[in-house]
């Protein structure tokens, strides 16, 4: 019969394993968004700069929608801007 504390040890074992696999998932999604969020900024730009395209093509009267590689601007009914990645 296997004693208490061995069976204990075998529950803290497998925690501690499903721990790390927990760890390195997360690791490696998060590894995948950065990797994306850095091809978005070299594509679109950043904030600041898509900013000013949209404020640039108002002023310029080309209207509130514009595709810009997989980003596609939108403007509500409010006057309000949406990025839509």
């Amino acid at each position: 019969m296997l004693s208490m504390r061995y069976i204990e040890s075998i529950y803290a074992e497998l925690a501690a394993n499903a721990a790390l696999v927990l760890l390195g998932v997360a690791c490696s999604l998060l590894s995948r968004q950065v990797a994306a969020q850095a091809k978005a900024f070299e594509d679109a730009g950043g904030f600041t700069e898509r900013l000013y395209r949209i404020r640039s093509d108002r002023r310029r009267g080309s209207g509130g929608r514009r595709e810009e590689g997989n980003t596609e601007v939108t403007e509500d009914c409010r006057g309000s801007r949406r990025f839509a990645l």
